[in-house]
C-alpha cells in the first residue's frame, strides 16, 4: 500500500494534564475490572504512553494509587516495597535462568518477576543498565549504531506489512524490531517520533531518486494469503532460513514471512519469492538494503 503523509494521525501529546492521564488509567482500569493494571495492558487500550504516566508520577505503581486501586494488592507490593539490591539481582537472573535466556526484557520480568520492572529501573536506571548490573545480555534493542533512518524505515516497512499506521501496541509485539525505550530514547516519545515518521515519508514521496526509484505496477497484494503462508511455513519447517531459529527450540523467536525480492522493488508475493525469517534476520536484512541506497 501507498503510505501518504497526510494519512498519519499523530498519538495523543505527553502534555496532557495530570486529571487526563489519571482519567484514562481510570478508563482502561474499569474496562478490565483490575485490581492491578500492568503496562502491558494499558498499552493495549491506553491513549498515552505508560513512560509518560511513569515519569509524570514517579512510578508506574504510584500513578495507580493516585487511581484508588488497592495498595494492599500483591502487585502493589510488588512494586512499592522493593527488596535489596543483591535479592533484586538475584531474583532477576533466576527469571533468565526460568526462561532459558542469555538476556531478559522488562516485560518478562514484569511477568516473571516477583518485583516490577520499575522497581529494578528505579534502582539502575533504563533497562540495558539492568541488564548490565546482572550480568545478562544486552536486549538488542539498544540504538547504539543505529541510525534515524533506520528506526523510521522500520515504521515505514512494519505499516506495509499490517495495513496499517503502527501503534505502541506493535512496538510491545516486537513489529518494528525495536522496542518504545528505544525510539523514546532517540526521539523524545512516541509522538515525537510519528512526528519524525510524518516528515520521513515526505522525504521519500519528494526524494524520487534516492527512496523510490520507480512506481511499481504489482500483480499481486503485499499481504500473502492464509494457504499460501501455511505452505511457505511448511516448505521452510517454520524455521528461520538465514540463522536457522525456530520457535520449538526458542520460543521467544517470532517468525515473519519476508520478501526475497522486496516487494518495493518489484518483488511479487509467490511461493518461490517468500521465505521464513525471524524478525531480527528481517531487521538486519531491511537495514542492509537501506544503507545500500545512501
Amino acid at each position: 500500500m501507498r503510505i501518504v503523509a497526510e494519512d498519519i494521525v499523530l498519538p495523543h501529546s505527553p502534555n496532557a494534564t495530570d486529571d487526563e492521564l489519571l482519567e484514562d488509567l481510570r478508563r482502561v482500569a474499569k474496562q478490565e475490572k483490575a485490581k492491578w493494571l500492568i503496562e502491558s495492558t494499558y498499552h493495549k487500550y491506553g491513549q498515552y504512553a505508560s513512560s509518560t504516566i511513569r515519569s509524570r508520577f514517579g512510578s508506574w505503581a504510584k500513578a495507580l494509587q493516585r487511581i484508588g486501586l488497592k495498595i494492599e494488592d500483591k502487585q502493589f507490593k510488588k512494586h512499592l516495597a522493593c527488596p535489596s539490591t543483591r535479592a533484586l539481582v538475584t531474583d532477576i537472573k533466576a527469571v533468565a535462568k526460568q526462561l532459558g535466556k542469555d538476556t531478559l526484557t522488562s516485560s518478562e520480568y514484569e511477568q516473571y518477576g516477583k518485583y516490577g520492572k520499575s522497581c529494578a529501573r528505579n534502582r539502575f536506571g533504563k533497562w540495558g543498565n539492568v541488564l548490565a548490573a546482572v550480568g545478562l545480555d544486552a536486549t538488542g534493542y539498544h540504538t547504539a549504531g543505529i541510525t534515524d533512518e533506520q528506526l523510521l524505515e522500520a515504521i515505514y516497512q512494519a505499516w506495509e506489512r499490517l495495513g496499517r499506521q503502527p501503534n505502541t501496541r506493535d512496538l510491545k509485539n516486537g513489529e518494528m524490531g525495536y522496542g518504545q525505550t528505544t525510539y523514546i530514547n532517540r526521539f523524545g516519545s512516541w509522538r515525537n517520533s510519528m512526528i519524525a515518521f510524518k516528515k520521513y515519508v515526505q522525504q521519500r514521496q519528494g526524494d524520487i531518486k534516492v527512496m523510490n526509484p520507480s512506481p511499481v505496477a504489482h500483480k499481486t497484494t503485499r499481504t500473502p494469503s492464509k494457504n499460501l503462508r501455511a505452505q511457505v511455513f511448511e516448505r521452510d519447517s517454520a524455521t528461520c532460513q538465514l540463522c536457522g531459529a525456530n520457535e520449538r527450540t526458542k520460543p521467544e523467536v517470532k517468525l515473519v514471512l519476508d520478501h526475497i525480492v522486496p516487494y518495493s522493488k518489484g518483488g511479487e508475493t509467490t511461493y518461490d519469492n517468500l521465505q521464513v525469517l525471524c524478525r531480527s534476520c528481517n531487521i538486519k536484512k531491511n537495514n542492509k538494503l537501506i544503507n545500500k541506497t545512501k
